[in-house]
């Protein structure tokens, strides 16, 4: 058979060399047009330390059983509560949290390994019974976390001082995304809201990291928009959105009056009139035919009343906007052609964002400038256009 000859295909293992990242060079500048400056939406930034170095660890947080905390969020409450705890501990270093599963210091900590213990209130998420709850008069209770951090990896500040300059460096990215974590979980963003119809709001903010450019190293300030559900009442969410039933599923909720916090998993599958829902008033019980929230399993359903339910705020909204809703949107988000206002937009986001304060960009010496990055322009001629 063809399969037991032997091959003479010879498979050869090409060894690619990893290639270094440096800023493109410009081989010249236009001519033509009349100079004009424009402004940008970057600003400059000075790099006073060089020759520091970025310490990047491993972090592990696991609750007091052991097993290891999945919750959205509440990581970086935990790693706030071990940094204001054990600042001696950390050698009164400073530390930028990702959010998952890393974090980044300027220089070493004391030890390349440190295991914390910290206390957090924290809402109470288990199914309990009526009898429970009526015992229960708070909505949170206080947990212990065990927090682990080892030593991973270090990254050399030079790195950003040598693409500046032209030269070959193999850690840029890693340098730029340290200071970007420390963007993130520092930055002060400015957030305002439009509703934009059936019961879902925009969330304007902004967007802020560091780029590398041929005038060296900026910090780039954009406006960004995300969709949110409309906090408030699940009965106006209900009226408002056509699409109600599939939106709500995962979405968060408080009960009223207990005001603890539920996962929605659906809506009563009864119509209003069969689905009852009993609830006790002062000296009477009341039976009214509402349409209920699941906030259960499946097999094992737990129905709260619509009317008592609201919306948590700051909940996305992923789901394709209407042709009402996308219009809003575009009204919205359309900017002027002069852009006077987005430029004072982007300068009080910088001011109350306060970056030349924050205690990590200090150490290791980034400064950033207040102006905005003037670049030059030029205004091309018109251009002629020949008739047959």
């Amino acid at each position: 058979m063809d399969s037991d000859k032997p091959s003479n295909v010879v498979h050869e293992t090409e060894h690619v060399k990893k290639t270094s990242l440096v800023p493109i060079a410009r081989h010249g500048f236009g001519t033509k047009g009349e100079k004009i400056q424009l402004f940008t939406n970057h600003f400059r930034v000075n790099l006073n330390n060089a020759n520091g170095h970025f310490f990047q660890y491993s972090v592990s947080i696991t609750y007091e059983d052991g097993s290891p905390v999945e919750a959205k969020g509440i990581g970086r409450k935990i790693l706030e509560k071990v940094q204001e705890t054990y600042q001696s501990d950390l050698g009164s270093k400073y530390f930028a949290y990702d959010g998952d599963k890393t974090l980044f210091t300027v220089g070493a900590l004391p030890r390349t390994k440190l295991d914390f213990s910290v206390v957090l209130e924290v809402m109470v998420s288990s199914r309990r019974n009526d009898a429970d709850m009526k015992r229960l008069k708070r909505p949170y209770q206080s947990k212990k976390f065990n927090v682990a951090i080892s030593f991973a990896a270090k990254i050399s500040i030079q790195a950003i001082a040598n693409a500046l300059q032209g030269k070959e460096t193999n850690h840029l990215q890693d340098a730029v995304r340290v200071l970007d974590v420390i963007l993130l979980q520092n930055a002060a963003r400015l957030k305002y809201f439009t509703d934009i119809g059936e019961g879902v709001d925009c969330c304007k903010g902004f967007h802020s990291s560091f780029r590398t450019t041929q005038g060296g190293l900026s910090l780039n300030i954009d406006v960004s928009s995300t969709m949110i559900v409309h906090p408030g009442p699940v009965d106006r969410f209900l009226i408002a959105n056509q699409k109600a039933k599939s939106t709500l599923k995962n979405l968060r909720v408080k009960v009223i009056p207990s005001n603890r916090e539920y996962k929605i998993t659906g809506l009563s599958e009864k119509i209003c009139k069969d689905q009852t829902y009993i609830w006790k008033r002062k000296n009477e019980n009341g039976e009214v035919t509402y349409l209920c929230i699941n906030v259960g399993k499946p097999k094992r359903p737990t129905y709260y009343p619509v009317e008592h339910c609201v919306l948590v705020s700051l909940q996305r909204y992923t789901k394709a906007l209407s042709p009402f809703q996308r219009s809003n949107l575009v009204k919205e988000s359309r900017q002027k052609p002069t852009g006077e206002n987005e430029c004072v937009m982007l300068s009080i986001a910088l001011k109350n964002s306060n970056y030349n304060n924050d205690p990590m960009l200090q150490e290791s010496g980034v400064r950033i400038s207040s102006d905005f990055t003037q670049v030059e322009g030029r205004v091309l001629p018109t251009p002629n256009v020949i008739l047959p």
